[in-house]
């Protein structure tokens, strides 16, 4: 059974999240870790924060649509890689598509060469 904190801030942050489960599953390591990384960068000056699409897959879609604003708020730059933006809800995947630099797929591609093959 996961314990919940409720209300938990971190000491300094304008980050505010409503709880936080402290158990080994995998989802909730990811996300603590991800409310960790953020924590850092918005209390600290630390310039950037980068969390690729490997740290996303294992949060719940609903808990990782929570956590968007929170890098799209902070006045520092923040760079995310996410896969399938529509399964975080229609409402977050135009928020994701307006704050977007970069959107890459089949056509529009990083690499020259494919390698994938």
């Amino acid at each position: 059974m996961c314990s919940r904190r409720n209300g938990w801030e971190p000491t300094g942050a304008s980050l505010r999240i409503r709880f936080v489960e402290f158990c080994p599953y995998t989802g909730v390591a990811y996300s603590s870790l991800v409310i960790f990384d953020l924590t850092v960068f918005l209390t600290t000056k630390l310039p950037i924060l980068v969390h690729d699409t490997v740290v996303f897959k294992n949060i719940e879609n609903d808990s990782v649509a929570r956590l968007l604003p929170v890098y799209i708020g902070s006045s520092k730059q923040s760079f995310i890689a996410l896969d399938e933006i529509e399964k975080y809800g229609s409402a977050t995947a135009d928020l994701l598509r307006q704050h977007s630099v970069i959107q890459l797929d089949n056509q529009h591609v990083l690499h020259v060469k494919g390698w994938r093959k």
